[in-house]
């Protein structure tokens, strides 16, 4: 936010998106907007996507959206902690999947205590081109170091139901070795030079002769859409 605050200017083209096709969702995404008329920087446009939680109970007769902006995109293992391997497309899917909040609940669209389920569905509208994805481990303070399985190329089309291209080439990542509370740190990264995979481990940087795309310790992973050049 900082990069973003000093380059922030009136004279920087607004970031454009598509309009959403889902009237609900449309209504709320206009009105989300005047965040983007008041913030122009190439940080907001590389960095910056879209989301919307949608909710209703079953008394409801509208659904409730809350639109949000994000600039990394924060997935949680909660619903596939007892798995030893995650795919991070079906850490994906579980994220953003429908969800029954209980049986008992304030329903955001009647604002009235339900003694139903509320469903609610957290969907990606828009993709940034430099996506960032944060794996949060941590559960009711108990740090899982589940493996996770990543992609060199992830493709979120089925899962945004676009026609537009959403596919993104892994270019680093940030592994923690540690609990909740303290750790080490590193960086493996893609050097656009010449193509290949480098340890950044403090002041010791190593050249990798075979990536492996799996692991117990990545944490934060950074991929770029495919054709951004």
């Amino acid at each position: 936010m900082i990069l973003h605050d000093e380059l922030n200017s009136d004279s920087h083209n607004k970031k454009k998106f598509d309009t959403p096709t889902n009237p609900i969702i449309k209504n709320k995404f206009i009105k989300k907007e005047k965040y983007y008329d008041n913030n122009r920087s190439i940080i907001i446009d590389l960095f910056y996507g879209n989301t919307a939680l949608l909710s209703k109970c079953k008394k409801a007769h509208k659904i409730n959206a809350i639109f949000s902006v994000f600039n990394i995109l924060e997935l949680s293992i909660y619903r596939d902690k007892e798995k030893k391997e995650i795919k991070l497309e079906d850490l994906i899917k579980s994220n953003f999947s429908d969800k029954d909040e209980g049986d008992l609940g304030i329903c955001p669209t009647c604002n009235k205590l339900q003694e139903v389920p509320i469903k609610t569905q957290n969907k990606i509208i828009h993709t940034p081109d430099i996506l960032i994805i944060y794996i949060n481990k941590v559960i009711d303070n108990y740090y899982y170091n589940n493996k996770i399985i990543f992609p060199f190329e992830l493709d979120l089309s089925k899962e945004l139901n676009y026609k537009k291209n959403e596919k993104f080439e892994l270019k680093g990542f940030i592994n923690h070795i540690g609990s909740e509370y303290s750790g080490h740190y590193s960086a493996i990264c893609k050097n656009f030079h010449d193509d290949n995979w480098y340890e950044c481990n403090d002041e010791i940087v190593e050249f990798i002769e075979e990536l492996s795309n799996e692991s117990e310790n990545v944490m934060i992973l950074f991929y770029e859409r495919i054709g951004l050049d």
